[in-house]
């Protein structure tokens, strides 16, 4: 049990990179929803001051994944259909936007793209989605493109939806050091050690 337990804290502590941060942006109009989770160094939290633009180069920065939920209303805002997408891990990110330390824009490339793995009604089309953060705009808003698969799938031009209201949390303060690390799996060790000593004696 304890080796399983030194097992499990040791691939905890190497999930994340040392000194790399995690944030999750949620973003929530009307027509979808849904969360997106960014890993870079956190360097970049207080470099310049904890102001500053970086590239994905300069931060190591990493879509994780991102989930979205859509609904889709008719005139009378009746609810004509309902879909889920999974996107999966990116670094098409241009760059990060830091503001007083902590990170508060994303402007990257078109992620996808993705098809429903739930859905009802109208979203049932078989249609191929793509996600953008933008970072150009204020509010900085994502913006969420559907297209069509003819001969290899490509996005239209114009977003089908636009959520305005986003925002981006400190989820995590990253892997600790290797130093700490190894004081934690030392101690889960001897624990274990001694436990067994003293089953023996």
């Amino acid at each position: 049990m304890f080796l399983g337990a030194l097992a499990t804290a040791a691939a905890a502590g190497f999930a994340i990179p040392a000194n790399a941060v995690v944030y999750s942006s949620g973003f929530d109009p009307l027509s979808f929803s849904g969360t997106g989770l960014f890993q870079f160094d956190d360097g970049c939290e207080t470099a310049n001051g904890g102001f500053g633009t970086y590239t994905q180069a300069q931060c190591n920065v990493i879509l994780q994944s991102a989930s979205v939920d859509m609904v889709d209303t008719d005139s009378l805002n009746n609810t004509i259909g309902t879909g889920h997408l999974s996107f999966g891990s990116s670094t098409d990110i241009a760059f990060i936007h830091i503001s007083g330390g902590l990170l508060v824009g994303v402007d990257s490339g078109l992620f996808g793209e993705a098809f429903t793995d739930a859905c009802t009604g109208t979203l049932c089309n078989g249609a191929p989605w793509w996600i953008q953060w933008e970072n150009d705009f204020v509010p900085d808003p994502v913006f969420l493109f559907t297209g069509s698969c003819p001969e290899g799938c490509l996005p239209n031009t114009s977003p089908s939806a636009t959520a305005f209201n986003v925002t981006f949390i400190r989820q995590t303060n990253g892997a600790p050091e290797p130093g700490t690390l190894g004081l934690i799996l030392g101690g889960v060790g001897a624990a274990w050690w001694a436990r067994r000593r003293k089953a023996a004696a």
